[in-house]
């Protein structure tokens, strides 16, 4: 669950939106493609995911925070086939 904090009112609000929506999803896409020019990566790994593009967050974490064990972390997390044996 989303903490909030002062000066996050709009985070707070977005988190609580429905993702399921395709709407609401677009616009995470477009809002962690606003993020990467930021330089604020793991927030935009996290709009990625968000917005359903597994493959969006993976790549900005490989060119950019060059950090392979995050990104086999979220795609392990990720994958609803995922099953423990």
């Amino acid at each position: 669950m989303y903490k909030y904090e002062p000066g996050q009112e709009k985070f707070s609000e977005f988190f609580g939106k429905n993702f399921k929506d395709e709407k609401v999803r677009s616009i995470a896409g477009k809002n962690a493609m606003a993020l990467v020019p930021k330089k604020k990566y793991l927030l935009a790994c996290g709009f990625f995911i968000l917005a359903n593009d597994l493959v969006g967050a993976a790549n900005v974490d490989i060119d950019r925070l060059k950090d392979p064990t995050l990104a086999l972390m979220m795609c392990k997390i990720h994958d609803p086939t995922n099953e423990t044996k």
